[in-house]
Formats: C-alpha cells, sequence, structure tokens
C-alpha cells in the first residue's frame, strides 16, 4: 500500500488498520548508542517493523548510488517484517513547501527514477512516495503501479547481492516455485552490457520476462545480458527450464598460515581476489 505519511496522528488512537512502528535516522542512531541490545541487529524481533538507514535521501544521482552498498550492508538484518528503510521515494513534484530546492518535477533522469524503483523492490525497501500524489504525471503513475514490479517488493524471498561495482547485480527467490527475480544495474557513465551467469542462479538455462515492460525475451543459456543506458537498470524473472548441479563445498587452507580461503564477494570472475580468514568453528 502506498502512502505519504509515515506516522498516525497519536501512537494510540485506533485507526482499524494495521499499523506498523518507524524510526527515523536519527532514532535508528541514537537507539544504537543508549540501548545496544534495542538496535535492529540485535533483537529478533527488532522494535520497529523498518528503520531508516539513511540521511534524508533528495533528487540527486550521487545521494541514490550510495545506497546500493548501504542497502547491501543491511542484507543479514533484512527478514520479514523488519525491513531497513532508505527514505521516502523522491520522486513526482518535490520540495513544494521546501526545504530543499523549489517546486520541481524530481531531477532523476527517468532511467535514474526506474532504477530507484527497481532497487527498493529488489532489497524489499518500504515504498513511501515523497512526491505530491495529486500532481503525478503519466509517467509517476506507470513507476507506481506496475504490479508486477510491486509483486518483487512485497512478496520476494532471500533477496541478495550478487556481484557490486558499476556492473551492480542483485537477485532475490519468487514466493513460490523455483523461479528468480534478477535486477541488473549499470552504475556507470555510458551505456554497457550487464550480466549475470546463470549457474550463480543454480540455472543453466531459463525463459526470462522483462516486469516493468510485461515482455516475454525468450529463452537465454548460460549467460543473461542486457545493454543498459548510463544509470539504468533491468528487472526480471527467470523461470527455470535447466538447473546445474550444485557444487561439492571444499574448504581450502593457505599453507603459509593454516587459515581458511575465500573468494572475495562470492566472485566467479576470472582473476578474483582470494582472501584468507582464521576458523571460526
Amino acid at each position: 500500500m502506498w502512502t505519504t505519511s509515515r506516522w498516525t496522528t497519536s501512537p494510540r488512537r485506533p485507526t482499524g488498520r494495521p499499523r506498523s512502528r518507524a524510526t527515523s535516522w536519527r532514532s535508528s542512531a541514537a537507539v544504537g548508542r543508549w540501548c545496544p541490545a534495542c538496535r535492529p541487529d540485535r533483537r529478533r524481533p527488532p522494535t520497529a517493523r523498518t528503520w531508516r538507514v539513511v540521511n534524508d535521501l533528495w533528487d540527486n544521482w550521487g545521494a541514490l548510488d550510495a545506497l546500493f552498498e548501504r542497502l547491501h550492508a543491511w542484507t543479514p538484518y533484512r527478514a520479514v517484517g523488519a525491513w531497513p528503510d532508505p527514505d521516502m521515494i523522491p520522486i513526482g513534484r518535490l520540495s513544494q513547501q521546501g526545504p530543499v530546492g523549489s517546486p520541481r518535477y524530481s531531477n532523476l533522469t527517468a532511467d535514474e527514477q526506474r532504477t530507484l524503483m527497481t532497487l527498493w523492490s529488489i532489497t524489499r525497501s518500504p515504498m513511501m512516495w515523497g512526491g505530491d500524489l495529486t500532481q503525478n504525471r503519466a509517467s509517476e503513475l506507470a513507476l507506481m503501479n506496475n504490479a508486477a514490479v510491486l509483486a518483487v517488493d512485497q512478496h520476494s524471498r532471500s533477496n541478495r547481492q550478487l556481484y557490486s561495482g558499476t556492473g551492480t547485480v542483485w537477485t532475490a527467490d519468487a514466493p513460490s516455485g523455483t523461479d528468480k527475480y534478477v535486477a541488473l544495474f549499470n552504475r556507470g557513465g555510458g551505456t554497457a552490457n550487464v550480466s549475470v551467469p546463470l549457474a550463480d542462479l543454480g540455472m543453466s538455462s531459463a525463459t526470462v520476462t522483462d516486469l516493468w515492460s510485461g515482455a516475454s525475451l525468450g529463452t537465454v543459456s548460460g549467460t543473461l545480458s542486457r545493454s543498459l543506458p548510463s544509470h539504468g537498470s533491468g528487472l526480471y524473472r527467470l523461470t527455470t527450464q535447466g538447473t546445474v548441479p550444485t557444487p561439492t563445498d571444499q574448504t581450502l587452507t593457505a599453507r603459509h598460515s593454516g587459515k581458511l580461503a575465500d573468494v572475495f564477494n562470492a566472485s566467479t570472475a576470472d582473476g578474483a581476489d582470494v582472501v584468507q580468514w582464521g576458523s571460526n568453528g
């Protein structure tokens, strides 16, 4: 459900509807100082169902781009009933009463706006619209009303980042069956291909549906690769046509240190960095 307000007028006033408790970024920071046990990463379930993880977000690419690392860092604490909040969505008619700039429609480009909505969906972030709902145009309504995209935000599971950097890739499990959601992001300054090996999803081949357009992209084998504009993104649903065997776990120990060897960031790329860790049992 979309909303433009985070709070009810009174926490005790009956509304006849379910209510959720949220903390602002100031409250989230303060909680960690004076009550470490109350922090959302220290309790199950957390005291609030959603908590701000950033300062106020406005309509510029730098602020949006910084959220990729922040939302990835909160992945261990994302769960049913517990969602990191990257702030209200700065799309539509903004700042009509201030405080940042003059009244305007969002300065984010059309591609950046879709990237924001794709990122919010694949990370299951709370969707609270920051613009004036009464002044939405067709372009804003198209972002708000895509049922297939909103279903990712509302019902996906095991949301996780596969790759970071200029070509960032996130994935999540569909609520039933073996289907996967995949979000591809081009965070660079020019058009580029962003790819994900299907083996990283447990697939050898899959039929692909573009969730933004609803178009079927046919069957892909080996690798899903899409050409995306600068600051652009794609969101897809993959239905398995063939699986790959689950590899047998192997433990590698560095001879010189006796520590366990691991591939950094679970990368499958040629030349990926290997790091070592002391065993924790």
